[in-house]
């Protein structure tokens, strides 16, 4: 059998503060540019920015109670972020801010995965996947939409899954997992 799981969002909150630290460097950005600036069309082009970025700050606020409040807001966020260096007429810095939002979205789009099977249980990261043995857990098990692994050497897993990817039921999850431990078990026992 193979059991694969993907677990719910956990970089959400490191998501958010990357976003805003970002939003509050092209602001104080903004404010630099300006103060040095004598050209009138980019003050006000850099003017009109600024006042979108509180604009957009503002709807964030009003709506970060709001399931997706957040979300429907940023991509805009992100038009201003590289309108302020197109103002500039600044191309590096500009390339480098898409570099570093493409990148940012990509991390949150993908998803931690655990598959389980009899080969061993895989844990797979958002940079990395590392492949587990039976003879390394202690305990596997899944109740009420939580999987806890445990490991013979302290490390210990636990997290909610999201749901609508798993549909067997939990008893034969459980009783998968405490079989091939305790085979995995009696075969390290028989080997010494």
């Amino acid at each position: 059998m193979k059991y694969r799981f993907i677990l719910k969002e956990n970089n959400e909150k490191s998501f958010r503060l990357f976003f805003w630290f970002l939003f509050y460097l092209h602001v104080a950005a903004a404010a630099v540019i300006t103060l040095q600036t004598a050209d009138k069309n980019i003050l006000t082009g850099i003017s009109v920015s600024t006042a979108l970025y509180i604009f957009f700050a503002m709807l964030y606020f009003l709506f970060r109670d709001k399931r997706d409040g957040f979300y429907k807001y940023r991509f805009l966020l992100y038009i201003i972020h590289l309108n302020l260096w197109l103002l500039q007429s600044a191309f590096i810095p500009m390339a480098a801010v898409f570099l570093i939002i493409v990148f940012a979205e990509s991390i949150k789009t993908k998803q931690m995965a655990v598959l389980i099977d009899a080969e061993g249980i895989m844990i797979k990261k958002i940079f990395s996947a590392k492949k587990y043995k039976w003879e390394e857990a202690e305990n596997v098990i899944l109740k009420d939409g939580i999987l806890t692994v445990d490991f013979i050497n302290n490390r210990f897993i636990q997290s909610e899954i999201v749901a609508e990817n798993f549909s067997a039921n939990e008893a034969e999850f459980n009783t998968f997992c405490s079989r091939q431990i305790n085979d995995a078990t009696s075969s390290e026992i028989t080997k010494n």
